[in-house]
């Protein structure tokens, strides 16, 4: 069989029965949780448990399966251009909490910088600080966009660092680079 271009080759074939042994394990799980006392927990498991075929063999009185769980542990979030496919932010959720203050400026400067690289000429720094967002005290490193000495408007690269465990858990970049002399610049 030949995979058409710009398309992944199948994955291995689930048998018909994974379904049935998802829900049953499913079920399994919220019984315990409810003896627990904790039946909310149920539909977190729900949402990021899922049995993953690993076997099938042949069993006189039908099929064994072999499976093994895995676990969705955070959402990642990322935006991309739709035209050009440059990444326009991403935001690992997982990371992004619980926060301190323990990391210096420059190290967050410095984390920061890492992850916005490339930052291109004209980048100015407007703001590096920790800032409170609900229950995070994220720090927050802005760079802003000038062409020959004239900003660009609604250009920016900004970073969130989680202090506490000196990982960057977020990045937004709208960046272009002006073609003067055009009536508009698309993004």
């Amino acid at each position: 069989m030949t995979t058409p271009p710009n398309q992944a080759p199948p994955g291995p074939a689930s048998h018909p029965c994974l379904a049935d042994v998802q829900r049953w394990y499913n079920a399994l799980v919220e019984r315990e949780l409810t003896k627990l006392d904790q039946p909310a927990a149920a539909d977190f498991f729900r949402e990021n448990f899922r049995l993953r075929q690993v076997a099938a063999s042949p069993a006189p009185t039908g099929t064994n399966l072999k499976t093994k769980a895995q676990q969705s542990l955070t959402p990642h979030v990322s935006r991309f251009n739709a035209r050009t496919g440059e990444p326009i932010s991403w935001h690992i959720s997982i990371i992004a909490s619980p926060t301190d203050q323990t990391m210096t400026p420059q190290q967050g400067i410095e984390l920061a910088s890492a992850a916005a690289d490339p930052i291109g000429p004209g980048a100015s720094i407007v703001r590096s600080e920790y800032e409170t967002s609900g229950d995070r005290e994220p720090f927050v490193v802005r760079w802003e966009h000038t062409h020959e000495g004239l900003p660009v408007e609604g250009d920016f690269i900004e970073v969130r660092v989680n202090g506490k465990f000196k990982k960057v858990f977020g990045v937004t970049r709208l960046w272009r680079t002006p073609a003067m002399g055009t009536t508009y610049v698309e993004r």
